[in-house]
């Protein structure tokens, strides 16, 4: 009897201790279940991010294409502004043009 008394204390504790194990490793669960969550909601996040960084920069290449493209053309416009008044000076029709002015201002 004695034998038995300790056999069944033995399997009362060994069932206690496999309750216990049980809740741990449910608890384990739940916890590593939420950590996942919580890298899957990081990692949409980061992915939002940088589509928004991705939108950006497609943004700022266009107006940088824009800029370029405006740049080049009031180069163009420079020089073309450049070269009106050596135009003007060379061309005889202007040069009359000129005198006719000058002697209209003077009179």
């Amino acid at each position: 009897m004695f034998e038995r008394n300790i056999c069944d204390s033995h399997l009362q504790k060994l069932k206690k201790d496999l309750k216990t194990l049980k809740k741990n490793k449910e608890n384990e669960n739940k916890r590593i279940t939420k950590e996942l969550k919580c890298k899957e909601e990081e990692l949409e996040s980061t992915k939002a991010t940088l589509q928004l960084k991705d939108t950006a920069l497609e943004g700022l290449k266009s107006i940088t294409q824009e800029q370029t493209a405006k740049i080049k053309a009031l180069e163009e416009q420079l020089e073309e502004t450049k070269s009106a008044p050596l135009e003007v000076h060379n061309n005889e029709d202007c040069k009359t043009g000129l005198v006719n002015l000058v002697a209209c201002s003077k009179h």
